[in-house]
């Protein structure tokens, strides 16, 4: 006995959670809920003052007379509900939407790859600054020595001036400029 059940509870749980069937089920629910409610909650005496019929009489002539439109109408338009949220919906919006999705995180890549350029070469220029400073150096360094090369006594009185400030001519010479 206890298989049976719960072969029966798994069943309505695999048909609740399959898509069609719980829209189905959904949609069904919205255009009977009143149905629903006169089943459950309303009393039948209640029913009986107010139209004069019996609780299952009044279910029959208001829910299942196949002559009124009502009927037809809420019962056809939870299929066509439940065809235009499972077929159409997805269609119509949620490929769209999917769509500029990535379209969207196109543009962000695209974004963030400029962005990675400009850093990139602005890392460039200043490199490119970097070495312009490191030659001229490297030149005036070369032309000092040129000068050096050229005139010895410059390097000569440099020698002297360093000698003079470092404090060791002072012990051993007096130079009176």
């Amino acid at each position: 006995m206890k298989e049976i059940i719960d072969s029966f509870r798994e069943n309505i749980k695999n048909r609740l959670s399959n898509s069609l069937y719980g829209t189905f089920l959904i949609s069904w629910l919205i255009f009977h809920w009143n149905f629903i409610f006169l089943v459950i909650a309303l009393n039948e005496d209640k029913i009986l003052h107010s139209t004069g019929f019996l609780k299952n009489e009044y279910l029959i002539s208001r829910y299942f007379n196949l002559h009124d439109w009502h009927f037809w109408f809420s019962w056809l338009m939870p299929f066509l509900l439940t065809y235009i949220i499972i077929w159409k919906l997805p269609e119509w919006i949620l490929l769209r939407a999917y769509s500029k999705t990535e379209e969207y995180e196109i543009n962000k890549k695209i974004i963030k790859i400029s962005q990675q350029r400009r850093v990139e070469q602005e890392e460039v220029k200043l490199q490119e600054q970097t070495v312009k400073k490191v030659t001229a150096v490297a030149k005036q360094v070369i032309e000092e020595k040129k000068i050096k090369d050229a005139d010895p006594t410059k390097e000569w009185e440099q020698e002297i001036l360093d000698f003079k400030t470092e404090g060791y001519g002072n012990r051993y010479f007096s130079f009176k400029e």
